[in-house]
């Protein structure tokens, strides 16, 4: 049984490391400490922080939750979430999308049907760091996935 890794090891700082600690735990309390509360600048300032850590969290929590851990083993993608794992056969695959924001590297698999993650698994694929020697992953995973439907059609077609 073959396995390899295709989602980088950034996916680990995004999907458990940074919502972690983006809770401040002691933060309030310092933040407290650092702006009194009889100095009328220090308050909206601390409202302010409230704010945006208010408006930040829901996106950074949405962020990791669709963030998926991807391994290719034998032909089948294996996808990994929090808890859950499933397979997906490469033929079911209906696209590999890049994201285009710069500061956003991710990758979208859009599916033929939807799964238990749903139509569309996002991953943070290896970078040239950690594909050093190889193949860009993408670009791998895509030859796959066509030769994956390639024989697909050929075992319907006899």
């Amino acid at each position: 049984m073959m396995e390899k890794r295709l989602h980088s090891l950034e996916t680990y700082l995004y999907k458990y490391v940074l919502p972690i600690f983006f809770f401040p735990w002691d933060g309030f309390r310092s933040l407290n400490t650092a702006l009194p509360s009889h100095d009328p600048a220090a308050v909206k300032v601390r409202w302010l922080f409230l704010g945006l850590w208010l408006v930040v969290i829901p996106f950074l929590f949405w962020y990791a939750y669709k963030l998926k851990r991807v391994i290719l083993r034998d032909g089948v993608l294996v996808v990994k979430g929090y808890l859950n794992e499933i397979e997906i056969p490469l033929a079911d695959i209906a696209s590999i999308e890049k994201t285009r924001w710069p500061n956003m590297r991710y990758a979208v698999l859009r599916l033929r049907a939807p799964s238990e993650f749903g139509e569309r698994i996002r991953f943070i694929p290896k970078g040239w760091l950690e594909s050093v020697g190889g193949r860009p992953v993408l670009e791998e995973l895509q030859e796959q996935v066509r030769a994956a439907r390639v024989a697909l059609h050929s075992k319907r077609n006899i």
